[in-house]
């Protein structure tokens, strides 16, 4: 559940990156609580390791502790893929300032950001997490948006690359949430 919610707040963060009326002073703000997110939940996925190895040891593999194993790998991949971008933000939204799509990537990993916050409320109360229904429609709009700054020319296609490129790994991001709900469903108490 620690994970979970630290990463809600790590990709909550990492929305604040996209904000198209970002000054200097305001990036520099967000990078710096990028940073200590980045910082806590790495502290928390170390903490969560070394418990789960701890158990593994103990248990051989019980029923709850192969849970908790597929969800830390899940947020481990989560965590990995919403990191992987290393673009300069402060050129993104000078580039795409009057676009549409940095809004679209930001509204994203907000949703993602509470996804994360969700599922973290839903494994400490043991309760099913479900999916966003609004992750498809959102999805559809970027990528359209993409679509069309793609066909425009103009802009240059390296930071329009990029872009795909960050789409693609939120779309991992969301396929991870969604099946979190078929693979763990087998071990959800009423």
């Amino acid at each position: 559940s620690q994970c979970y919610s630290s990463l809600g707040d790590f990709l909550f963060a990492k929305s604040n990156l996209f904000d198209v009326d970002m000054t200097p002073n305001s990036y520099q703000q967000s990078m710096i609580e990028l940073s200590l997110e980045n910082g806590k939940l790495v502290g928390i996925f170390n903490e969560m390791k070394t418990a789960l190895l701890t158990r593994l040891k103990g248990d051989r593999g019980q029923k709850d502790t192969r849970r908790s194993l597929q969800y830390y790998f899940v947020a481990q991949d989560i965590h990995e893929r919403a990191d992987s971008a290393h673009i300069d933000y402060q050129k993104l939204v000078k580039i795409f300032e009057h676009s549409d799509i940095l809004f679209r990537f930001q509204r994203i990993l907000s949703l993602q950001g509470k996804a994360c916050k969700d599922l973290s409320d839903s494994i400490l109360h043991r309760t099913n997490y479900n999916h966003n229904s609004r992750f498809e429609y959102a999805f559809a709009n970027l990528r359209k948006s993409l679509e069309n700054l793609k066909s425009e020319h103009e802009y240059d296609q390296i930071w329009v690359n990029a872009l795909f490129s960050l789409y693609q790994n939120l779309k991992a991001i969301d396929a991870q949430l969604k099946n979190i709900i078929t693979s763990f469903s087998q071990f959800s108490s009423p």
